[in-house]
Parts: structure tokens; sequence; C-alpha cells
């Protein structure tokens, strides 16, 4: 066989090859065209929930592809473990995605270039089968919460973008702003002093 024709062969093959189907090719057609729209204050939310959630629904799909490749070390934990620890391990091995009702309730554009959006967001996803909710778990599902988007842009030709988000944490570990604990912090590096139990 000529070298040309060996070539030629050879490639014919690798072509057939990288048609196969393997997780990582399902992964590649999963995954989503986003269009996104930041014209307005309220679009550019908008279009910040829709990246989202379709963020975490294709990290279901990952999640579901790679189950697979954990398979091995599922089966040896499996094997040192109890059946009862492992039903609650395979439950932390789930691949469910949340859901929410998001509702914006007030946009204040302040000049050109800084606007605020709050929205109020509930989680939809319902209850663990057979879970019993109680009083205070109900109220804060059919309640909520209220959220505060910042959103600024170079000048009024620039699209808006979202600079922070905001929420009612009681707990905020950085100075609140205006009552609203700004979500995204740059973190200051950590000490890694912090044992992870549910990984030992």
């Amino acid at each position: 066989m000529t070298k040309p024709a060996l070539l030629l062969a050879l490639a014919i093959v690798l072509a057939g090859c990288s048609k196969e189907e393997s997780p990582w090719t399902r992964l590649q057609a999963a995954t989503p065209q986003l269009t996104v729209a930041a014209n307005t204050p309220d679009a550019a939310v908008k279009s910040w929930w829709h990246v989202r959630d379709e963020e975490a629904r294709y990290a279901v799909t990952v999640c579901k592809e790679s189950a697979e490749l954990y398979r091995p070390f599922r089966a040896a934990r499996d094997s040192l473990s109890t059946q009862g620890l492992q039903a609650n391990l395979a439950a932390n091995d789930q691949c469910d995605p949340e859901s929410y009702e998001r509702e914006i309730v007030n946009v204040d554009v302040q000049s050109d270039t800084r606007a605020l959006v709050v929205a109020h967001i509930r989680n939809a996803k319902p209850p663990t089968p057979g879970y019993v909710m109680n009083i205070d778990e109900r109220d804060k599902k059919e309640r909520g919460v209220r959220m505060q988007y910042l959103l600024e842009r170079a000048d009024n030709t620039q699209a808006w973008k979202v600079t922070q988000v905001y929420g009612q944490n009681r707990y905020c570990t950085v100075a609140p702003v205006n009552g609203w604990c700004p979500l995204y912090n740059q973190s200051p590096g950590s000490a890694h002093t912090y044992v992870f139990e549910s990984a030992q």
C-alpha cells in the first residue's frame, strides 16, 4: 500500500472513530445554544436567570453522564459499607436540579449607567417524596426571598451587566450594603483548616 493510500485509510478510520458516541460527545450535543438580551436592566436579569437555569440543567446532564465514570468507586465504597449507609450515600449521588419561580418586583434605573432590580424568588422544587414539611418550612417555601441585582454599563450605548447580587441573609459574612448582603465577594484565600466530615 502506498503512503498516500495508507494515510487516506487512516483518515477514514479516524473519521469513523470520531463519530462514536461517548459521554463526551453526548455532553457536547447537549450543550445549549444560549441567547441573551441586556438592552434593559430587567431583560439582563431575566437573561441572567436563563443562563443560570440552563447551566444547572446542563450540570444535571454532566452529573448523569459522569455517574458511569464513578461506578468503580461507588462499587468499592459499597463493598465497605452497610446497606443503610449505602442508601444515605446514594441519596447524595442524585442528580436533582433545583427549580425556581422568579418575579421582578421593582426596577430602579438610577442613571444611564446604574440600575437596581429587586426580585421575589421561590424554590419551586417539590419536597422529597414522603417528606412532611413543618409549618415553618411551608411558610418559608411560600414566602420565598427578595433579592437585589446591581447592574451597570459604561454608557447608554452598552449592554447592561450584572455587577453584584444581593440577598437578605442574616448571617452575612461581609459588610451589608443598605441592608443587603453581597453574595459574590473576592475570596481572601483560605488557611484550609476545615475538615469536610462527609469526605472522611
